[in-house]
């Protein structure tokens, strides 16, 4: 048996064809989809339509992402208090451009999901953690322990999009990296082929080359760069760098949120963070590399 897992596509639905391309030459039996499936890139309903031919040409499984969770809760609260910039404006965009038919479906997915092929063993899902989305499970346990306290051979999760490898006694743990945002210091798009043989999976992260260019001329297209603010500038630098500018932003503006007060909200704030770290600069200027150290 052999199945293609694909984790984080974060909207952007180029580096997802890119993926599908190559996962359609390897007859896989089966497709999982790790959620975080919106938010971020543009024109999220192309993405959606792409996750609906998915599931119409492959038997496939899929669960839900923090990011599907923030999108239910947002319609839950009456779709009210997300306004442009920085903080939700990437969000906000997203909403919009969703229909009822897309937020339904979130809703009906499942945070992990055991299961039990027939003819390979069998394997634990999830997106972040097992018992909910986010954060990190690794961020609470070693990977030891959490192997330990499954009874599948095999689990698969992402939200972290750094991929990952960890076996012990015969189990094994692997997070497939992100299709949409990678931040493992390259640019490609990252998915998983795992084929069962020989009595146990044998996973295999891979990378597929897609046209960023692209993505950034669809960011300036849609509205999405400028009603995302910084965030959004912080995510185009990502998909040049392959840095995760997004997640540094954040923790800036939060560490001087906490010292100096003021608002997570404040685009100063916003501004100031993306200047420090190389990302304000538009058109983008792509940064130079960091020096390794000894």
């Amino acid at each position: 048996m052999k199945i293609a897992v694909l984790a984080d596509i974060h909207s952007n639905h180029i580096a997802l064809e890119a993926c599908l391309k190559e996962i359609s030459q390897e007859k896989v039996d089966a497709v999982a989809l790790l959620g975080d499936y919106v938010s971020d890139c543009p024109y999220p309903q192309k993405t959606m339509e792409l996750v609906r031919q998915i599931r119409e040409n492959w038997a496939c499984w899929c669960i839900c992402g923090n990011r599907e969770e923030y999108l239910i809760q947002y319609r839950k609260e009456g779709a009210t208090g997300w306004k442009d910039g920085s903080r939700y404006g990437s969000l906000l965009y997203t909403y919009e451009n969703l229909t009822e038919r897309d937020l339904d479906w979130f809703e009906s997915l499942p945070v992990s999901a055991h299961i039990r092929p027939r003819a390979a063993a069998p394997f634990l899902l999830c997106h972040g953690a097992i018992h909910q989305t986010k954060p990190d499970m690794l961020y609470r346990k070693r990977p030891g322990e959490i192997l330990a306290g499954i009874k599948e051979p095999l689990l698969l999760y992402g939200h972290t999009h750094i991929p990952y490898e960890y076996s012990d006694k015969g189990k094994l743990l692997v997070n497939v990296g992100s299709v949409g945002v990678s931040v493992d210091g390259q640019t490609r798009a990252r998915y998983a082929i795992l084929e069962y043989r020989d009595g146990r999976w044998h996973p295999e992260i891979r990378g597929a080359v897609y046209d960023t260019g692209r993505v950034l001329r669809e960011f300036e297209e849609s509205g999405l760069l400028e009603r995302g603010g910084m965030w959004s500038r912080a995510i185009c630098y990502t998909l040049l760098t392959g840095r995760n500018y997004s997640y540094k932003s954040v923790s800036l503006v939060g560490q001087w949120v906490r010292k100096e007060g003021g608002s997570v909200e404040d685009e100063e704030l916003w501004e100031r963070a993306a200047r420090q770290l190389g990302c304000f600069d538009w058109p983008y200027v792509v940064p130079p590399k960091e020096e390794k150290r000894v």
